[in-house]
């Protein structure tokens, strides 16, 4: 799914319903004006469910070096 140069907010992810992210494989987030509140919730998602995504890009985004170790933290127990 690419979803890149749309502005979806901060709490895109707090509003999906998880289901949706399942079973996606590819997930394109590049350019969506995704903040810190976004990748908390992405992480999240990784920690509390099964998911299948092998390539995921959230280049050009507003993320702090916390937000990506949070989300490769997530990544290596999952």
């Amino acid at each position: 799914m690419n979803l890149s140069h749309n502005d979806l907010g901060p709490d895109f992810f707090a509003t999906l319903d998880h289901q949706a992210l399942k079973n996606l494989q590819e997930l394109v987030l590049a350019n969506t004006r995704l903040t810190n509140k976004s990748m908390t919730d992405l992480t999240e998602f990784f920690q509390h469910h099964k998911f299948s995504v092998v390539n995921l890009d959230l280049s050009q985004n507003c993320f702090t070096v916390e937000a990506y170790f949070k989300l490769l933290n997530s990544l290596k127990v999952s």
